[in-house]
């Protein structure tokens, strides 16, 4: 696998397994990143439009044996 650099493009799947597009926004190893996406939940926006959401430390897929949840690839 390929390292990621912060500005790549990921996707980043939500505690309900729910797929975003994301970015990241650091790396620490190839397979750990901190990232960050549009929330797509309606009532999070605000004058500048749809608020962020961040998630740290995130693993990716393959550190999960295949399960997703709370994971990037």
């Amino acid at each position: 696998m390929e390292k990621k650099n912060i500005g790549d493009a990921v996707t980043f799947y939500d505690s309900y397994k729910v797929k975003h597009p994301a970015l990241v926004t650091n790396v620490f190893s190839a397979t750990c990143v901190n990232l960050v996406f549009v929330s797509e939940d309606d009532n999070k926006k605000d004058d500048y439009g749809r608020q962020l959401e961040r998630h740290t430390s995130v693993s990716h897929i393959s550190v999960h044996g295949g399960s997703v949840g709370m994971c990037w690839e």
